[in-house]
């Protein structure tokens, strides 16, 4: 059984929200993916949406490589000037033996896999540094992971609007409580995340913030 929730929340005092996300199922496998436009890019939820439809397209194809990625997401941009359209992007491919994530930038993406915590989150050399698809290190903090499963897993990919203000400590217990969530009352869930999103603790924190949380039980 396979159960996913998706949500995205634009920005408090935004005209637009730059998060962009994208799911497809096909042949009993799940693909999700989510992007974060940079801010300082002119049409980012253009590129943003691009991203995310390009990394669920291929990755029902396979898994793929940052080449493979930015080339067509390169071509679906119908501009020189790929800055203006600057995205990160974290995706997920779920079948019936394995979890294969990977992505480049901000954000987190965070596993419980069979009662075993994996958390990933930004890679690079500067904490101060945006990775993303058409920066000069996109392609050296480009990540794939993979994780075979025998009963259970959950899956939690964010944008870093909603991921920044989290407990890290917390994330595990967080993910325990999603998976059994959404398997007991999936819309309770989903009622609870859209009231946190809609009224957000941290009142400073005016990014978009996006979550895609999906979970899988064998019976």
């Amino acid at each position: 059984m396979k159960e996913k929730i998706l949500l995205s929340k634009t920005g408090l005092g935004k005209d637009e929200n730059q998060d962009a996300i994208c799911c497809l199922e096909e042949n009993n496998a799940i693909f999700v993916s989510i992007s974060d436009g940079l801010g300082s890019s002119k049409y980012s939820k253009s590129g943003a949406e691009k991203a995310a439809s390009v990394a669920c397209l291929l990755l029902k194809k396979g898994t793929p490589s940052f080449r493979e990625l930015i080339f067509e997401w390169r071509k679906s941009i119908d501009s020189n000037d790929l800055d203006d359209f600057d995205a990160t992007i974290r995706f997920l491919a779920i079948d019936d033996n394995k979890i294969v994530v990977g992505g480049v930038g901000d954000g987190l993406t965070a596993l419980l896999v069979d009662g075993l915590f994996y958390s990933i989150g930004k890679r690079g050399v500067f904490s101060n540094q945006t990775d993303s698809l058409n920066s000069p290190y996109g392609e050296e903090n480009y990540w794939i992971n993979e994780f075979p499963y025998h009963k259970e897993a959950v899956v939690i990919l964010a944008t870093d609007g909603f991921s920044e203000d989290l407990d890290e400590n917390g994330i595990p217990n967080l993910l325990e409580d999603f998976f059994y969530g959404i398997f007991a009352d999936k819309q309770k869930l989903e009622n609870d995340l859209r009231s946190l999103l809609d009224n957000w603790p941290i009142k400073s924190n005016c990014d978009d913030k996006t979550i895609a949380i999906t979970a899988i039980r064998r019976p």
